[in-house]
Parts: C-alpha cells; sequence; structure tokens
C-alpha cells in the first residue's frame, strides 16, 4: 500500500467517524403512569407519557396519527389472558402527532386508553406500552379499576343480609351504613326499614350518611317513612329527630326540604342525641 492509499483511507475512516457521531442521536427514556390512583369502572382511563431527553440534541418521538398510531399496548390482568392492541391510523384526516424534547428536558401527552382498549371488569391490569415509530420505546406500569359505588353498596347488601332472623355480616353493614353517596341511598332506605335491629349504633351512622349526600330525596323519604301520621310509635323517630337539626342548622340544603321539616320544628329542636355522645 503506498504512502498516499494509506493517507485516503486514513482520512476517509476519519470522516466516517465524524459524521458518525455528529448523526448518533440518544435514545429519549419513557414513563408512563395511570393519571389517578384508581379509576372506577366505565370511567375513561387515562395514561401519562412523559419522555425524556438527557441527550446534547432536541429528541423527537413519533406518535403517529392520533397520537396513537405508534403506539402498542399490552394489557393482562392477573387469571386472565394477555392482549396487544395498537393505536391505527384511522381516515387519514387526522394530524400526525410527533413529540419533541429539549435537550436536559421533558415531555408529557396523555394518552386516552379507552381509544385503544376499554377494560370491562375490576381489577388491577399490569400495561407495557411501546412507543414511537419502530415501538422502540418501552415503559410499563399498572391500572387499578375499582367498582362503581353502587356495585359495591349491592354487594355489601348481599353480604349483610338477613340468615335465620339476624344479620350475616355484621361489617359489611357498618360499611354500608358509613357509605356517604347518593347511589347507597336506596340500600340505605331498605336498612332503615329494620329500625333498631340494625343497632343504635349502626343507625346513627346510617342517617348521618345519607344527610351528609343533601339529596332532597332523603328529607321527603324520612318525613314519609319516620316522621308523618302513624309513625310516631317507631323506634326510629326519636334518632331521625335529633339528626334532622343538622339540617335545620345548614343552609345548603334546598329551601323545600326546610319547608318539609316546617310541622316537626319543635320536635327536632328538643331532641336528645340517642346511643350517641356527639
Amino acid at each position: 500500500m503506498t504512502k498516499k492509499t494509506w493517507s485516503v483511507l486514513c482520512a476517509a475512516t476519519f470522516m466516517l467517524l465524524l459524521v458518525g457521531a455528529e448523526g448518533k442521536c440518544d435514545m429519549p427514556s419513557l414513563e408512563i403512569g395511570p393519571l389517578q390512583p384508581a379509576f372506577v369502572l366505565g370511567e375513561p382511563i387515562q395514561l401519562v407519557m412523559t419522555f425524556g431527553n438527557s441527550g446534547k440534541d432536541t429528541a423527537e418521538v413519533d406518535l403517529g396519527v392520533s397520537g396513537t398510531e405508534n403506539v402498542e399496548l399490552s394489557v393482562s390482568k392477573k387469571g386472565g389472558e394477555k392482549r396487544v392492541v395498537s393505536g391505527t391510523s384511522g381516515s387519514g384526516f387526522a394530524a400526525v402527532e410527533i413529540v419533541r424534547i429539549a435537550s436536559g428536558k421533558s415531555e408529557s401527552r396523555t394518552l386516552i386508553l379507552d381509544d385503544l382498549i376499554v377494560l370491562t371488569e375490576v381489577g388491577k391490569y399490569q400495561i407495557v406500552a411501546r412507543v414511537g415509530e419502530g415501538k422502540k420505546l418501552e415503559a410499563r406500569t399498572e391500572v387499578h379499576v375499582v367498582p362503581t359505588v353502587q356495585q359495591t353498596c349491592a354487594k355489601l347488601w348481599d353480604d349483610c343480609s338477613e340468615e335465620k332472623g339476624k344479620i350475616r355480616n355484621v361489617r359489611s353493614l357498618k360499611l354500608l351504613c358509613l357509605t356517604r353517596h347518593k347511589d347507597a341511598l336506596a340500600y340505605q332506605y331498605r336498612l332503615l326499614e329494620k329500625g333498631a335491629d340494625i343497632g343504635t349504633g349502626n343507625l346513627n351512622a346510617l342517617l348521618k350518611s345519607m344527610l351528609s349526600t343533601r339529596v332532597p330525596e332523603v328529607i321527603a323519604h324520612l318525613v314519609k317513612t319516620v316522621l308523618s301520621k302513624g309513625k310516631q310509635d317507631s323506634s326510629v323517630r326519636p334518632v331521625v329527630l335529633y339528626h334532622l337539626q343538622s339540617v335545620l342548622g345548614d343552609g345548603k340544603w334546598e329551601k323545600k326540604c326546610i319547608d318539609l321539616l316546617a310541622p316537626y320544628r319543635k320536635e327536632i329542636e328538643k331532641a336528645a342525641p340517642v346511643g350517641v355522645s356527639d
């Protein structure tokens, strides 16, 4: 090999190394996690994708059309099969979304899981996301799907149903009494019919929970089933009268509710606690 040829080869090798070094782009990092600790069954599930760039130059991640075309998810649940889903290009009219991350910075995008797959059961799901052109970025997370209040209350009601005249599950009974949500009222009305049979402590908790919803229907129900004429001997009446004091002193109740209680105002104001210390 001549000296001239050796010089040319060295120069060419140097240029290739230089171009390679300048053209090299560090792979962005990817982290993914749920927007909130848990999602109620049926609620749209949102995942936050965070792209980091530790390189010297601006990095790009091509999410594709509608921001989902280049997203692949592997979804599995303990005891269930694994499903792999990918975004589609859709009609082609949606814009391509490219995330640009400056050096030393991070960028986040929210992915609506329901655009790719709908989770139809309660439980914990393991999700592996592969993102970007070629699906080269990978991260994993867990999504917790919980029952609706109505579903939870239905189960509690079944658990505490009577067996041989006795409440089968006293813990479920207590939890149902303590549930403060309008979707629990249908079951709580049925507990109220049992009166003192559920225990004075549970009865007090039940009324606190029902009244905390500030649903006008609650006042109408109490007037009709407990306070109205012919109900005076009810063992529930003194407890209800006492808890209605909180309604008279709460300006957030609708006027029609206060008007419904007008015929019983004196009784309510004189009522003493039954089985409670506060």
